[in-house]
């Protein structure tokens, strides 16, 4: 039996232990639903098992994190050499921003792409009590860019990435790249 409470989510949403991001999808979608029950403006403890979308909403995020939580997997071995590239991507909507990053291991052989494996994500949702003005998307877009930077600096000293190795970093959002490139920031 699930207990249709404020609360209870999020304990179930909670329970999931993911540090490196691999079910970041789905724990996005988790925040931006409880970010829906605060707008309710529920009690911690009031049942809405009589509202039938929140229910069904909430019953497919439990299915959707059991079947995320079972299907990842890890490498065990992430190989660091001279050649290492670091891909990050980086991204906005309207309600959330993040990054993740890929570690790209080139192969000599040009009939074999390499070895490409995603190390960690990041993920954050649009504070709810901003004005809508406030984060526009180029604005969260450019968030999300200083999110992948940040995870850069991270995975390099983690992993002792030397500071010569290739740093590729990705954005579809076209202004965001005009202002990084200009002079004026």
């Amino acid at each position: 039996m699930i207990h249709s409470v404020r609360g209870a989510f999020l304990a179930a949403s909670n329970s999931m232990f993911d540090p490196l991001g691999y079910i970041t999808p789905v724990s996005m979608q988790n925040k931006l639903f409880l970010q829906k029950l605060w707008k309710f403006d529920l009690k911690w403890d009031t049942d809405f098992s009589n509202d039938t979308a929140l229910t069904s909403e909430w019953r497919s995020l439990l299915l959707d994190c059991d079947t995320a939580v079972q299907n990842v997997s890890m490498p065990r071995e992430l190989k660091v050499n001279q050649d290492t590239e670091i891909h990050v991507f980086c991204d906005a909507s309207a309600t959330s921003y993040g990054a993740c990053i890929y570690i790209l291991n080139p192969s000599p052989n040009p009939d074999n792409q390499g070895d490409c494996k995603l190390v960690f994500a990041k993920g954050k949702i649009k504070p709810k009590n901003t004005v809508d003005n406030d984060n526009t998307i180029p604005k969260l877009e450019l968030t999300a860019m200083l999110v992948g930077a940040k995870l850069v600096k991270l995975i390099q000293t983690s992993l002792s990435i030397e500071k010569h190795n290739v740093v590729f970093l990705w954005s579809d959002a076209t202004v965001v790249l005009t202002w990084l490139s200009s002079h004026d920031i």
